[in-house]
């Protein structure tokens, strides 16, 4: 017997876990429990129980509850005589070493007794008391004065142990294992410099070097911006010796270390979905899965539905947890209905977000290319094809990477191994109560029909016969077995075994086949179903629309039309839910709209079939597509706004039906060419906020299926596409076919005298002007959609028409005015707590401020973007921001700052599944290049171009040719030089720092004149355009000047500057005469 608290509060009997009903005496167990084997005084018990608020009589009340107590103890199979009555008080009566959290302080007590006699076995004795922990300590009482100091105690006692065990594997040699866990953990404890010393130490000894001096850089950061203090003289002197490479820092010799305790005691990783009930029967199949996964990088579990294989491969997952040191995810593709889907399936299941800048696919691959993972498939049969593909690219592009897989069919990929399992072994015929315990189908039923009803026993040898013949009735299928055990609580099981004779006499005489084991797991939820109310089976039928889970008002509104009622229905929800066919779901909080459920995937199928039979297929989808556009609409007014915290996981929740009610409309646009449009059209600017990169191809393909849809319908979604389709996520981003979208929807909606959302589509229309000559009428059409604006009181749509504005503004180099009407948007979004157009303005201004070299301004702009979109807002925003303060901290002159700040934009952007930030990459570039480093210079803007492939950064990619061109001029290569910087002019026309470059050639090949009006131009190109040089680039335009002028005399060079400066296209080849925007 074990009680446990480090973790949710139980009690474990002959290695099961028992439940322990009720708070208070789960409260009361616990505080004995911390004291064991010692008497806790009954004035310490009732003010820890109740504190101030004492009941009428404190005594009788705690008595009371060591009865509920003792009672609980001996419904779960411990002896109620644990606990003991002794003056003053009572007294738990068990061994220290029965209690987890007293054997966890034992074991660490005595891990440091051995550390420094037997490392080894101190090792395992710190593993050992690790393994015990199952989550936080007396989290459920949280709000009780007595368990926060133990758990804030055994916490730290436990943050303890963990150092000190990775300072034994340290000693030990065993630097690269530990890694991964002084990677969590300073992420976890920013603030222990002890954890950054020892992840410092064991990036070095891993030949790291660079990553171990950026991971101080990292602390030094983290502890200036925190507490405002420098690091410690102990780990500044670590950075010193690895600067130094000083030899006392070598990795020691690698030594034996004991093993760690089986995995499978370990605490299950917050990736896999919590055990909620027993494993039973699969031992020699989870010991064979974990053997092929040792030798295997794909192994797929295959079998019938209903025949246990996700529960085996989560199984075997957990015992493998530890074997992989990224941690193990786990993919729920029931839901998935599109085979494009796939990719951003298991993203989702990474916890990794879309983003608008890379495929799914390429996202996952750029997350696990260096990553040692195990990535769980569920349910694949239905996306086979795509699933093989995916699993073969995984395996060739990401070593350490091994995929568990669960489909009916085989994936038929590349270095697939199948295991295919059967249903249960069931007892023999004639059975008796001794016999049933040799059978897993038995022991199954068993157990789950004791949770269904605490008493149930095998009485005598009438009941044993029963159960052996529901166990052969339904040929030992775990899931049957499972629906049937539950049932227990209302029928006797000799009624359930004549019950069961008599629906499947088919299947005892059939062949047992693939077919037939489908057929007994369809009989036997047909068999539930026919157990159900007349009431209870319509709801069940309707609940099948539902791909996802589902909220209440969802079930309300798609199901509960005549003959139910809503709040009848409330109910019957609840006996479904009861009855084990609808499953509540735990994994969501609160912001996903409250409690949510769904249907196990073979119980939605059947009630599928039962909707079909019905005739109610149709009108139920039809009623679910008018929920979520109610709910789109719902969310679309409130996203522009302050609800962007509240819908961007509501509507993240709603995906898998999203996308169900999209192929219903798809499939339907020939009789309701609308219901799609109107579903499409209020999520285009959640799609956009969720920075979604199928967004806008989901509304285009609605559009395009939707020829015959009315022009109210058609005008709404041409205005989502415009907004859903941007480029990188961003509104103020010009693009053709978003102009044409947004053109075409103000067409129809000025014929439909809807003024409002006119002026909208004119708005956006707006954005294509941003960056040309002229933007006068751009200029006069936003001024026309303020005053529609104004009139309608949208002060949010005036705020974004302000956005428009700042961007005009700002590419003619009216920086005065593009900030005046950037802070008046900023107020505007401040006032309707938008977080998006908060972060979005300023960071917008900071870069326009940048560019126009007001970088003080700029610092403080991009520094308000990040601390706005941190909280809601894409973290698209964060990688860039972040890059972009670096750029101006480093003309500032703080190339620390400026270095740890390009990483900090890296991070982010691996952690949305890129390889980094090319903004990023450029700055660390820029910066090597300043400190005299040309080999890091070269490496870093090579990386940048990497980055930069494929994406419309034209200004990015020359600043990184430039950069290189001057690596090149330094090392002596004129030719690569001029190349580089030609390219640069050619890539991004009016690019003046490729000028200023190609005059540094020229000065260099003693050309003074061609370099003196190759200065004069770019000045004319800076005017220009308006971008002044910057510090950097100004000391290299410098360098040439001061060359051609010693060559020239002052009075030639200013008589061939003024000749550039006039001419500004004539001083390059007729093959660099590009046209230029201005």
């Amino acid at each position: 017997m074990e009680i446990r608290v480090l973790g949710p509060v139980g009690l474990a009997v002959d290695g099961r876990v028992r439940s322990m009903p009720g708070g208070g005496e789960r409260e009361l167990l616990a505080l004995l429990a911390l004291s064991a084997g010692r008497v806790v005084p009954v004035t310490t018990l009732v003010d820890a129980l109740w504190g101030e608020a004492l009941p009428a009589n404190p005594g009788n009340a705690l008595q009371v509850r060591v009865s509920k107590l003792r009672r609980a103890l001996t419904t779960a199979g411990a002896p109620s005589e644990l606990v003991v009555t002794r003056p003053p008080g009572y007294l738990l009566d068990v061994d220290r070493d029965r209690v987890d959290a007293l054997r966890f302080t034992d074991l660490v007590t005595a891990a440091r007794a051995e550390a420094a006699a037997d490392p080894g076995v101190a090792a395992r004795r710190y593993r050992e008391a690790l393994a015990a922990w199952r989550g936080p300590a007396l989290a459920e009482f949280a709000g009780a004065t007595w368990a926060g100091p133990e758990a804030v105690r055994l916490s730290e006692l436990q943050l303890a142990a963990r150092e000190e065990l990775i300072d034994l594997e340290l000693a030990a040699g065993r630097h690269t294992e530990v890694l991964g866990e002084l990677e969590q953990l300073t992420a976890a404890h920013p603030l222990r410099e002890r954890l950054h010393g020892r992840l410092m130490l064991a990036l070095y000894r891993a030949g790291r070097q660079a990553d171990a001096l950026a991971a101080y850089q990292r602390a030094r950061a983290v502890l200036d911006a925190e507490l405002g203090l420098e690091p410690s003289a102990e780990l500044r002197g670590l950075q010193e010796a690895i600067l130094q490479q000083r030899p006392d820092l070598a990795a020691p010799a690698r030594a034996a270390i004991a093993p760690a305790p089986d995995a499978s005691a370990a605490p299950a990783r917050p990736r896999l979905p919590a055990r909620l009930t027993s494993f039973l029967g699969r031992g020699a199949d989870l010991q064979r899965v974990d053997e092929l996964l040792r030798t295997a990088r794909l192994v797929t579990v295959t079998g019938p539905g209903g025949v246990g294989k996700t529960s085996l491969a989560l199984e075997a997952a957990r015992a493998a947890t530890a074997r992989f040191g990224d941690g193990v995810a786990f993919v729920r593709l029931a839901g998935v209905t599109d085979p494009a889907q796939v990719s951003s399936a298991v993203l989702a299941g990474l916890g990794i977000r879309d983003v608008a800048t890379a495929t799914a696919e390429d996202q996952l691959l750029g997350h696990l290319r260096a990553r040692s993972v195990l990535l769980v498939l569920d349910n694949c049969e239905h996306l086979a094809d795509v699933c093989a593909l995916l699993a073969e690219t995984l395996l060739e592009c990401c070593p350490d990477v091994r995929l568990l897989a669960t489909s009916r069919e085989p994936l038929a990929a590349r270095g697939e191994v199948q295991y295919a399992i059967d249903p249960l072994p069931v007892p023999p015929e004639a059975a008796d109560a001794a016999a049933l315990a040799g059978s897993a189908a038995a022991a199954l039923f068993l157990d789950r029909a004791r949770a269904a009803r605490p008493d149930f026993a095998v009485r005598d040898q009438a009941d044993a016969a029963a159960v052996t013949d529901v166990c052969r009735h339904l040929d030992g299928m775990p899931l049957a077995l499972e629906l049937a055990a539950a049932r227990v609580a209302a029928l006797p099981v000799g009624e359930l075994a004549a019950r069961m004779g008599d629906r499947f006499t088919l299947l005892t005489t059939g062949p047992r086949t693939a077919e037939a084991r489908q057929r007994t797991l369809r009989a036997t939820v047909d068999w539930s179903f026919q157990l159900l109310t007349d009431s209870e089976r319509v709801l069940l039928r309707r609940l099948s629309v539902f791909r996802g889970s589902w909220t209440l008002q969802a079930m309300q509104a798609v199901a509960a039309e005549e003959p139910l009622d809503p709040p009848a229905a409330v109910d019957l929800l609840g006996r479904l839910v009861d009855r084990s066919l609808v499953v509540l779901d735990r994994a969501r909080d609160d912001r996903a709209g409250g409690p949510r459920y769904q249907l196990l995937e073979t119980i939605r199928q059947y009630a599928a079939e039962r909707l079909a039979e019905a005739g109610e297929t149709d009108a139920v989808a039809r009623a679910h597509v008018g929920y979520l556009t109610a709910l789109a609409e719902r969310a679309e007014v409130e996203l522009r706004g302050d609800g962007q915290a509240r819908w961007l996981p509501r509507l993240a929740a709603e995906r898998d039906d999203i996308d169900a009610a999209l192929a219903w409309c798809t499939a339907h646009t020939d009789t309701e060419p609308d219901a799609g449009l109107r579903l499409v059209a209020p999520l285009g600017w959640y799609w956009y906020f969720a920075t979604h990169p199928d967004g806008g191809r989901r509304v285009a393909a609605v559009l395009d299926a939707a020829l015959g849809g009315s022009p109210e319908a058609r005008a709404r979604a041409l205005q989502a596409l415009a907004v859903a389709a941007r480029p990188g996520a961003c509104i103020v981003h010009p693009d053709p076919a978003c102009a044409a979208a947004a053109r075409q929807s103000r067409v129809l909606f000025a014929e439909l005298g809807d003024a409002s959302r006119a002026a909208l589509s004119d708005t956006l229309l707006a954005v294509e002007a941003i960056g040309s000559d002229d933007p006068a009428a751009a200029f006069t059409v936003l001024a026309a959609a303020e005053r529609e604006f104004t009139r309608d009181g949208d002060a949010w749509c005036a705020a974004l028409a302000d956005f428009v504005r700042l961007e005009l503004h700002a590419g003619t180099g009216d920086l005065d005015a593009a900030t005046a009407v950037g802070h008046r948007a900023l107020l505007a979004f401040r006032a309707l707590g938008d977080q998006w157009g908060v972060s979005a303005i300023q960071f917008h201004l900071g870069m326009a401020l940048h560019r126009a070299g007001r970088l003080a301004e700029a610092l403080e702009m991009y520094e308000g973007a990040l601390a706005s979109v941190r909280g809601v807002g894409p973290a698209n925003t964060v990688q860039y921001a972040l890059a972009g303060a670096g750029h101006v901290t480093l003309l500032l002159g703080d190339a620390e700052r400026a270095a740890a700040l390009f990483a900090e934009s890296h991070a982010v952007a691996r952690q949305l599944g890129a390889h980094g930030n090319p903004r990023a990459a450029v700055g660390e570039g820029l910066l090597a290049r300043e400190r005299g480093d040309p080999a890091a210079a070269r490496e870093r803007l090579a990386f940048a171009q990497l980055l930069l492939t494929g994406l419309t950064e034209p200004e990015w990619t020359a600043t990184a040719l430039v950069a290189l061109a001057h690596v090149a001029e330094a090392d002596g290569d004129l030719d690569s030089a001029e190349f580089s910087h030609r390219r640069a002019w050619q890539t991004a026309p009016g690019h003046a720092a490729a000028l200023e470059g190609l005059a540094c050639v020229a000065a260099a090949r003693d050309d003074a004149e061609a370099g003196a009006r190759l200065l004069g131009a770019a000045a004319a190109w800076r005017r220009r355009r308006h971008r002044p040089a910057g510090r950097l680039e100004r000391a290299d335009a410098g360098r040439a000047e001061q060359r051609a002028r010693a060559a020239l005399g002052d009075e030639g060079f200013d008589a061939a500057y003024r000749a550039g400066h006039a001419e500004p296209d004539a001083v390059l080849d007729d093959a660099d005469r590009v046209p230029a925007r201005r």
